[in-house]
């Protein structure tokens, strides 16, 4: 067996190399959150604020109506 070698010298990352791990790593843990279909209530509150200013704020959301969880 290999024994490695711990270096306590930071690794060198740029901001951007930086926010992608943070972004890859973040969308893993919330993986299974993100598809999960928004609750009736919410779904029906932006589709009110979506109508008073005519713009779509969330266009890759799944609008499946689903109960809430209580």
């Amino acid at each position: 067996m290999l024994a490695t070698r711990y270096d306590p010298r930071p690794s060198v990352l740029s901001d951007t190399e930086l926010l992608a791990v943070i972004t890859r790593d973040l969308r893993a843990i919330y993986s299974d959150v993100i598809r999960e279909p928004l609750p009736e209530k919410l779904a029906a509150t932006l589709d009110r604020l979506e109508l008073h200013s005519g713009v779509s704020a969330q266009p890759n959301i799944a609008r499946v109506s689903a109960p809430l969880k209580t």
